[in-house]
């Protein structure tokens, strides 16, 4: 199989302000992918796909005061295949290419606010509505790239700091996520692979401007199995992972060295029900581990 893809893509962008409180922000992109598909084993075929489609963004920004802002921003957003996405190592029949995969399209609205009560001491607040055409997603049982009909998301995120030391601040962050089908056989249905809820929260230690180091607590909550889209089955169990993230910056240059998962529980986030036997399959998460770079802004 021969897959080639050319982008092409540009877009605008534009902050008015209109006063001293109220600005506008409008963009516009345009994307074309063009894909040329070439399979020789078990399946003859050639096809080429040219797709083109333009998205928008619209919103407003009212600041009453220096320490507080309020948004409202609609915007529709595009995501084509991957390359990968459109071949599959199920090859029996097709031999593994998939050209029916269709784009995702979303319209997206956001509303939110942030108020500053002191130096270093905020509060976020964010509302979200997202409406899905041709959500692309992997089934484990048929190991192909397919196409949801349309979902549904909304929900609300909530991000705070507080300062407890001039050198120690607490931190939390909280999401909801309400996901469903919106038609279709399983429509009113979660979203399989989705939390309802997730939260952490945390003590960060910045010494210096350029020194920090953060222990946070991480909760996520119940989720559908992913491809028990009826909803039919046990979800995943509820886990709970601890971290610390350890930051350094001079001149341009970030050392960061980040361990997850700290004290090494046993979760799983991510599972499938076997439709044959009817039962769930579960695959681990890593342990403890740890991740460090290096990363420079030329």
């Amino acid at each position: 199989i021969c897959i080639t893809r050319n982008s092409l893509g540009f877009y605008l962008q534009d902050q008015i302000d209109l006063t001293s409180r109220w600005s506008l922000r409008t963009g516009f992109r345009h994307l074309r992918e063009d894909y040329r598909f070439k399979q020789t084993e078990q399946v003859q075929e050639k096809e080429e796909v040219d797709l083109s489609d333009n998205v928008y963004e619209a919103g407003a920004i009212f600041t009453p005061s220096p320490q507080s802002s309020l948004y409202l921003n609609f915007s529709t957003s595009l995501r084509y295949p991957l390359v990968d996405e459109f071949f599959s190592s199920n090859t029996y029949g097709t031999g593994g290419l998939n050209t029916s995969l269709q784009p995702q399209t979303s319209k997206n609205l956001e509303i939110g606010g942030r108020y500053a009560f002191a130096p270093r001491t905020f509060l976020n607040i964010n509302s979200f509505f997202i409406w899905t055409d041709n959500e692309i997603y992997f089934d484990p049982l048929t190991f192909v790239n397919s196409n949801y009909d349309k979902t549904e998301r909304w929900g609300c995120e909530l991000e705070s700091q507080v300062p407890l030391t001039p050198t120690v601040s607490f931190f939390t962050n909280y999401t909801f996520t309400k996901a469903l089908f919106g038609e279709g056989t399983y429509e009113g249905q979660d979203i399989p692979a989705v939390p309802r809820y997730q939260t952490s929260g945390g003590l960060r230690w910045t010494p210096r401007d350029n020194l920090s180091l953060a222990f946070h607590i991480d909760y996520v909550g119940s989720m559908y199995l992913i491809n028990d889209e009826a909803n039919g089955y046990k979800p995943l169990d509820a886990f709970v992972t601890g971290g610390i993230d350890a930051n350094f910056s001079l001149k341009g240059t970030e050392l960061f060295v980040r361990l997850d998962n700290l004290l090494d529980a046993e979760y799983s986030e991510y599972g499938v029900v076997s439709t044959f036997a009817g039962t769930r399959n579960f695959y681990p998460a890593a342990g403890r581990r740890v991740l460090a770079g290096l990363r420079h802004l030329f």
